[in-house]
């Protein structure tokens, strides 16, 4: 059966609403272009944030100061009791981190500076998606510099063999888990104005099944255990990080969805 072509009035055929199979390659196209967009404002979010946290080094340098400080002093207490062992190297490793983490999340979230760059980014013509993604990139890049100078701090102070692609893989991994729940406490307390103090009450006891887990894959590491265990822990690392990110992206849309 031949299409019906729609007819104006006086007669001529609406060549404009003539049905293009043509159309279905747009849409893929939009929704390649979605994707890319995407991307490219968590880039561009990334850049904004990395300038202006790298401007004077003032958190970096906190997290920095807090994990070395850490490392030094549970060390000391360790080798004043004679048990630093392998065990107790990683979650001193571990602990510093993620006190590390505390102090940048306290340092940057609770400021003023943190909320009118809060309001600026959410004014922003950029989803809420890419400004969350975009923040969890910033912090995970920091926290693994500020963990990378723990792990050398380590390395010197109780001669661990610790630089291994295995110990750094799941470092960096935990510092993408530990950043995705700082990041989501942050959104939901950037409107409150008295919620300063409270993030890294709030991070640290979400954070232990992460403490947990990292510690065991660099236990596993160190003590020569096999790679089912240590791929045991990783696993457990990796699927952490994959739901402190969802819940990050779901809880930041809808807090950040009536921004004012």
């Amino acid at each position: 059966m031949a299409a019906v072509r729609p007819v104006n009035p006086g007669g001529a055929v609406r060549e404009g609403s003539v049905p293009n199979r043509e159309s279905t390659p747009d849409v893929r196209i939009r929704q390649r272009g979605s994707l890319a967009a995407l991307c490219f404002q968590v880039a561009a979010i990334v850049r904004i944030e990395m300038r202006t946290e790298l401007r004077g080094l003032p958190i970096l340098s906190a997290m920095a100061s807090l994990g070395v400080l850490t490392v030094l002093v549970l060390g000391f207490v360790f080798e004043a009791a004679g048990a630093a062992d392998g065990t107790r190297v990683s979650g001193v490793l571990w602990a510093a981190l993620m006190l590390a983490g505390s102090a940048g999340l306290e340092r940057q979230f609770g400021s003023a500076d943190a909320r009118s760059m809060t309001g600026f980014l959410l004014a922003a013509p950029v989803s809420r998606t890419a400004i969350f993604l975009g923040r969890l990139w910033v912090w995970s890049l920091l926290l693994a510099v500020a963990g990378g100078l723990a792990l050398i701090g380590v390395i010197v102070l109780f001669d661990a063999e610790l630089w291994k692609p295995g110990i750094l893989g799941v470092l960096f991994l935990g510092c993408i888990g530990f950043a995705a729940v700082g990041t989501t406490v942050a959104a939901m307390m950037s409107g409150m104005r008295q919620g300063q103090g409270l993030v890294a009450v709030i991070v640290l006891p979400l954070a232990i099944p992460l403490l947990l887990a990292g510690t065991g894959a660099c236990n596993a590491l160190t003590q020569g255990a096999s790679g089912q265990t240590y791929g045991a822990w990783i696993l457990m690392v990796i699927l952490f990080d994959l739901v402190a990110v969802a819940v990050g992206i779901l809880l930041a849309n809808l807090v950040w969805q009536d921004w004012r």
